[in-house]
């Protein structure tokens, strides 16, 4: 881990506890992991650049062990409660209003999730985003996210696609472990909620 990822590990940690979330040894290792990953460097694919994948991590646990709550406290904790962003996921969460983005602004429709998150990530400051209970989604929802969390590519319509500044951001899963997940991120187990 280079030095500035350590700087913003241990700032992280630093100003969760500010928040009143006392993490403990395991998920304050988990953050430093999350940390130490590489985001897009601000460079999209558009532009010839090889992403290394959003910072994201996997936290599992039993319902009420302080999953959501450490993402909350995250956003709190990098000044990022404006550029949070939760879904609750559900066995019929699909993928069109996750995933689509408007190019038209007369549209009706509101704009999909990820359209919200890419649009935020092009800001200044860390975006935060939390997909709670992805164990409840289907599994071909969960093969569409691993391509986002890859590549930060936003499909709309054919041949056009939105891109998420992978740099500053930080994306939670959490899961209940009602399934195995295939997400290839890495795991912090919840044992007890965070005060």
């Amino acid at each position: 881990m280079g030095w500035d990822e350590q700087k913003w590990a241990r700032l992280l940690i630093m100003d969760l506890t500010r928040t009143g979330y006392r993490p403990s040894p395991e998920t304050i290792q988990a953050l430093k992991s999350l940390m130490a990953q590489k985001g897009s460097g601000g460079c999209t694919p558009a532009e010839g650049c090889t992403s290394a994948g959003a910072r994201a991590l996997l936290v599992t646990g039993e319902a009420g062990t302080g999953k959501t709550a450490l993402a909350e406290a995250i956003a709190d904790a990098l000044e990022a409660r404006d550029r949070y962003y939760y879904v609750q996921l559900h066995s019929w969460t699909g993928g069109k209003r996750f995933f689509d983005y408007q190019t038209d602004p007369a549209q009706s429709e509101e704009k999909g999730f990820l359209t919200k998150v890419a649009e935020a990530s092009q800001t200044e400051g860390w975006t935060v985003v939390c997909l709670d209970e992805m164990d409840k989604a289907p599994e071909s929802f969960e093969a569409l996210f691993q391509d986002w969390l890859q590549t930060g590519r936003v499909p709309g319509k054919p041949g056009e696609h939105l891109y998420t500044n992978l740099d500053r951001l930080l994306v939670l899963v959490t899961s209940n472990g009602m399934r195995e997940s295939g997400l290839a991120v890495p795991v912090s187990q919840q044992q007890g909620a965070g005060e």
